[in-house]
């Protein structure tokens, strides 16, 4: 069970960073200028 629970804690986390960037991307219409993590494979695209 304990499994089960840090999967869903883990997936709160997500759907948490997920909806903030939503907000951001309707603010930041570039669409990838507001990721504060390194790995987001859009965010690559724009660095030069």
């Amino acid at each position: 069970m304990a499994r089960t629970e840090t999967f869903n804690a883990e997936q709160a986390r997500w759907v948490e960073l997920i909806g903030r960037q939503v907000q951001a991307d309707a603010i930041d219409m570039d669409g990838f200028g507001e990721w504060s993590f390194d790995e987001h494979p859009l965010k690559r695209r724009t660095e030069h």
